[in-house]
Parts: C-alpha cells; sequence; structure tokens
C-alpha cells in the first residue's frame, strides 16, 4: 500500500507465513489528511469511522471476510480497553506516555529555558501560520482535551451509533476470560505421514463472540505464547463452515500447509505457529493460559510410543576418556583423549528394532544408516572408529560421529526417522567424578529406566571395567564415595562441604561420611552397624573373624586386617594373606568376614579393622 507505506513481509526461514509491517503512523491520533493542507492540518477529528483510509485492494479481500470482521472488531474492544482505556479515564497509558515525552524536550513553564530541543527547533525553524502556535506540552494537552476524551467516548458509545466495521459492531462489553470458553478439541500427536512436523493441536471456540487470545499460552508438552491480535472468531467449526471457530496451532506451519491429508493447506484453516517442544507419542498434558495464568483448558492424551521409544536406550556414555597411551599414541599419530569417546545403544524389546534414519539432535551429531538391532542386543557409534578399535578390538563400531560429547555434561537427544523423540536428557560430569577423565564411563543401571529418569543421577553408575564396556552388558559396577553421594545428598547439599564432604559428620554418630560409605552405613541415622567378631570353625579349629558390611566394588578404600597379641605394648601389625570373604547384601553392599589365614597359635589376639580412604 504505497499511500501508507505499508508493506507484507514473508517469514520465509521460518514460518513462512505473511504478515503486514506498518511503517507509517503520521496521520493519527485525530490527523487527516486534506486536500487544501494535505499532511498539515491542525483539525483534530475523533469520529473517524473504523475503516477511514484509503481504498486497497488487499484490504477489500480482508474486509469481506465474515470472520474477519468479527476478529477485527474483538482485537479494537481489547485494545480500546488496555490502551485508549474507557470514557473518564484522566491520567491514562497515551497521555501519560505523550506527557513524558514532551517533558523531555519541553522544559516545566515554572522553570523556562530557551535551550531545550523543542525551543531551538522553533527558534530555527518558526513555526507555520498553518499551525496552532503551541509548545510541545501545550501540545499534547490540546490532543488529550480534544481527541482523547471525545475518542473514548465515540468508540465507547453503546447506542444505536456504536462504531462498526462494514456493519460489525465492535462488543459492548470487554472480554471476561474463563474456564472453558476455549477448548482443546483435538491433538495429532503421531500423523499417519510418518513426520513430527506434521502435528498440531486444535483450539475451539464454544462462545458465541469472537475470543482475542493474545498473550495467552499453551504449556506442557508443547509451549506456545499466541501472538498479539490472535482472535478466534465464533463459528461452528465444521468444515461446512469452512471451520470457522477453530484454530490450529502447529509445530511448522509451512508442514501443516503441506500435508497430505486433512486438516492442510488449501482449506481456509486458520493457523498459527511455529510452536516449541513436540507432542509425544508417549502421550502427555497439554494445557491452555490465558494472559493472567487463569488455566482455561486441558488435556491429558494417552499417547502410544512408537517402537523406538519402547525398545531403544542410551546404556553407556563414555564421554571423558582417558588419555592416550603411548602406544596408542605411536599406533594412530594424533589421537587424541576425545576420539576414543562413544555411546552405546541397546534394543530392551524381543524383536528386532529398525534405527534406520534415527539420529542425534543433541549432543553430537549422527544419522544411523539402514540397520536392525536384534532383540537385546546392543552397539556402539564411536567418534572415530579407528581410535575406539585400539582399545576395544573385538567390538564393532558405528561412527565417526560430528562434534564431541562435552567433558562438563551436556544434553543428549536420540529421535526417531519421523522425529519422534526418543530419549531427551542432561548428564553430569559431577555425578561420578571417576568417570570424568579417568577412563570409566557412564552406565545405565536398569535398561528399564523410563525416559524421563534418564537425567538423574542415580540411574547412572560406573563401568567396571576400566575402559568401559562398550557391546555387552556390565557384570557389576564400580562404587566410589564421590558418586555414593548422590544416592544419600540433595544436589544442594552436595554442593556444601560441611555436610556431604568425606570428612562431613551431619548425623553426629562419630563417623565421618567416608566412613559411613565404607562400612555400607547411612550418613543420616546415628545407627551405625558395628565391626562385628564372629566365630567359625575350619578344620575343627573355633576361629576369629571380623564381620562388616562395605560398598562393593569400591575403588577408593582398602581394607586391611590389624592383629597383635598384646595391647599393652600396641604393636599392630597387617595380617599376610587375610582371607577375605563376601557374600551380595543388597544391589551395591555386601557383607564380608575377613580373618588371618590360620590360628595364630597363642593365648590371646586382638583384631583391628583399618580403613584407608583415597579420594578416586
Amino acid at each position: 500500500h504505497g499511500h501508507k507505506n505499508f508493506y507484507l513481509y514473508r517469514d520465509s526461514n521460518g514460518t513462512c507465513e505473511w504478515r503486514p509491517i506498518i511503517w507509517d503512523v503520521d496521520l493519527s491520533h485525530g490527523h487527516n489528511w486534506t486536500n487544501v493542507l494535505s499532511y498539515f492540518d491542525d483539525t483534530l477529528t475523533f469520529n473517524n469511522p473504523l475503516n477511514a483510509g484509503a481504498v486497497n485492494a488487499l484490504y477489500s479481500v480482508v474486509y469481506s471476510s465474515p470472520e474477519m470482521l468479527q476478529m477485527w472488531v474483538r482485537r479494537m474492544r481489547t485494545l480500546m480497553d488496555t490502551l485508549m482505556q474507557p470514557p473518564g479515564t484522566t491520567d491514562g497509558i497515551l497521555e501519560t506516555r505523550m506527557r513524558a515525552l514532551a517533558a523531555t524536550v519541553d522544559p516545566d513553564p515554572a522553570d523556562p529555558s530557551p535551550w531545550t530541543d523543542g525551543d531551538l527547533d522553533a527558534a530555527r525553524w518558526g513555526i507555520s501560520a498553518n499551525f496552532i502556535a503551541n509548545r510541545p506540552r501545550e501540545e499534547v494537552e490540546r490532543v488529550v482535551a480534544q481527541y482523547f476524551g471525545p475518542r473514548r467516548a465515540f468508540l465507547f458509545n453503546t447506542g444505536a451509533n456504536r462504531p462498526s466495521l462494514y456493519g460489525v459492531q465492535i462488543p459492548v462489553a470487554p472480554q471476561t476470560n474463563v474456564a472453558g470458553m476455549v477448548v482443546i478439541e483435538a491433538l495429532d500427536f503421531n500423523p499417519a505421514s510418518g513426520t513430527q512436523a506434521h502435528e498440531y493441536v486444535i483450539l475451539r471456540n464454544t462462545t458465541a463472540l469472537a475470543v482475542d487470545i493474545s498473550g495467552w499460552r499453551l504449556q506442557g508438552e508443547v509451549a506456545h505464547t499466541f501472538q498479539g491480535g490472535t482472535v478466534i472468531p465464533a463459528g461452528s467449526g465444521l468444515a461446512s463452515a469452512n471451520y470457522v471457530g477453530l484454530l490450529h496451532v502447529v509445530k511448522d506451519a509451512a508442514a501443516f500447509r503441506a500435508r497430505p491429508s486433512g486438516p492442510t493447506g488449501g482449506q481456509r484453516r486458520f493457523v498459527q505457529g511455529n510452536y516449541a517442544g513436540q507432542l509425544s507419542a508417549r502421550g502427555g498434558t497439554v494445557r491452555l493460559y490465558d494472559d493472567t495464568g487463569l488455566l482455561i483448558a486441558t488435556t491429558n492424551y494417552a499417547g502410544a510410543p512408537v517402537a523406538s521409544q519402547k525398545g531403544a536406550r542410551v546404556t553407556e556414555i563414555q564421554y571423558h576418556p582417558a588419555a592416550p597411551t603411548a602406544a596408542e599414541a605411536a599406533a594412530l599419530v594424533g589421537v587424541v583423549a576425545d576420539d576414543f569417546e562413544y555411546l552405546e545403544i541397546a534394543n530392551i524389546g524381543a524383536g528386532p528394532l529398525v534405527l534406520t534414519g534415527a539420529y542425534f539432535s543433541q549432543g553430537v551429531g549422527y544419522t544411523f544408516p539402514e540397520v536392525s538391532l536384534a532383540g537385546g542386543a546392543r552397539l556402539v557409534l564411536a567418534k572415530r572408529p579407528e581410535a575406539f578399535a585400539l582399545r576395544h578390538a573385538s567390538v564393532s563400531a558405528y561412527g565417526p560421529y560430528e562434534g564431541s560429547l562435552d567433558n562438563g555434561g551436556e544434553r543428549i537427544e536420540l529421535t526417531d526417522a519421523c522425529g519422534e523423540n526418543i530419549l531427551d536428557f542432561t548428564y553430569g560430569d559431577g555425578w561420578y567424578p571417576a568417570s570424568d577423565g579417568k577412563g570409566r564411563s557412564l552406565v545405565l543401571r536398569d535398561t528399564n529406566t523410563t525416559h524421563q529418569a534418564f537425567g538423574a543421577a542415580t540411574s547412572w553408575g560406573l563401568s567396571g571395567a576400566p575402559e568401559g564396556s562398550p557391546g555387552a552388558s556390565d557384570g557389576w559396577l564400580a562404587q566410589a564415595y564421590f558418586g555414593w553421594d548422590n544416592f544419600h545428598f540433595t544436589g544442594a547439599e552436595r554442593d556444601d562441604a560441611q555436610v556431604a564432604g568425606p570428612f562431613a559428620d551431619p548425623d553426629g554418630d562419630g563417623r565421618v561420611n567416608w566412613v559411613e560409605y565404607a562400612l555400607g552405613s547411612d550418613p543420616w541415622v546415628s545407627d551405625a552397624v558395628p565391626v562385628g567378631l564372629g566365630w567359625r570353625s575350619d578344620a575343627g579349629r573355633r576361629q576369629a573373624e571380623l564381620l562388616f558390611r562395605r560398598p562393593a566394588h569400591a575403588l577408593d578404600v582398602t581394607y586391611e586386617l590389624l592383629a597383635t597379641d598384646d595391647l599393652a605394648v600396641g604393636v599392630w601389625q597387617v595380617v599376610g594373606g587375610a582371607v577375605l570373604e563376601t557374600a551380595p547384601l543388597d544391589a551395591v553392599r555386601e557383607s564380608v568376614s575377613l580373618r588371618e589365614p590360620e590360628a595364630a597359635g597363642t593365648p590371646s589376639r586382638f583384631y583391628r579393622l583399618r580403613l584407608i580412604y583415597q579420594e578416586e
């Protein structure tokens, strides 16, 4: 529209939708173009109709749509209530802003100055005879008195002369938001086309009036804030009524309009996008809130997980491998520690799982070629397969992948070929410091872990093998104090050495935390399980043994049996070749008996257990 420099802009790199850009707003607040004075007529007109302005072919198309007229007057009413404000307003938003702007260029009349911008401009250029010779402050007050007041009375008139746009009148009352006025009519979490870009949520206006949802928000599985001017007209929403009354909120507006079947483009569908997030095939919740936070509508959908969501699991992460040995450096020139990174994926289902086209969309970059993983099988994805083979010669690996796993922890997202999220979680290097550059990998404790729990430190553990165990299930997991603390302290407590540090004693029972760990007890309960003395019969001889608990496969604690014949002398010696027997106590602890290999043959014998802690 060249007369007023209005443009249309297409968001070609985003939604591919068109929208107007308003360039000039000079003829506003009561100013009109006149044939005699053109722009420079100082007359203030407060009763311009809603469709004032030059004729334009595009506007005519818009105004010919009954639903667009509904939407226009409803939005007009919202802006009247929120920006123009009702009759009787004396210090409204607009006049307050105009007065503030005038004050920056026009001095206080009680303290005039010839050096302000306004006065300097007037002195330099003069004031046209066509204009009222007002200072900025005076002109603002003229607009307030002669335009804002009368314009409010004109717009808010509820009588027969209420303003209208081509016969559709401005609503009499402000919109009052209530739960249920807009409902979540339908959604498509698993499009038949096989691409999540075609998913959508449909909102339906249940009232007899157009509803302005500007600034309202969708939350839950998806997130979207509705643009200013978003109005859902009243209507049945039926195909016979061109779906008027519905709003289709979409993940990808351009993809939605290209759907192979309805709803799709060319059907006069009202569409807005693009929302963030995704409607998970696992099911979830979508909620609609108004701009004040009032819950308007909510829906829970059961979902139907796709095969990859049910079967695929990331089961091992070697994110910060140990540095290359001299032999490895010689075998592969230029190799660095990160080259030994890898990820392991398992199929926890009984049948084959097709991963063709699945890809890592966060963390690293890789799209799987044609691959089917047998039930219970595992595959390895290596950053640099030739480096991986130096340490794990018997294990084949896919790769290479782009990028590197962050040594400080990062988000990993695995996505199905159709765009459905399989896993999306963040690992941390502080979960188990022994996995951070010391060789051991992070291993998923239970392959049946739910996708929501993948981001919890307690869902992971340390590989038993020093360099991890890619391609195979870990028979056991290693343990260290920093890792054990995940199960006994919150994140905030772990950050406080006075609470969760190895030498703190939060329960005050005399056992510091690392001793609680070393003896399989609880740092918050003053019920320390003692190191006990037991007796056993060995080849007909009664023999003493020390009985205690400990974490299974601890990397950072050494246990020694000390003995002496005379407490008075107090010379304690390490018993060489002490016999150690263990039995599982639970998933992470074992019971232990520790004794001398043979009876001492002395009248009395005293034993002591020594624990040596060395941070791993």
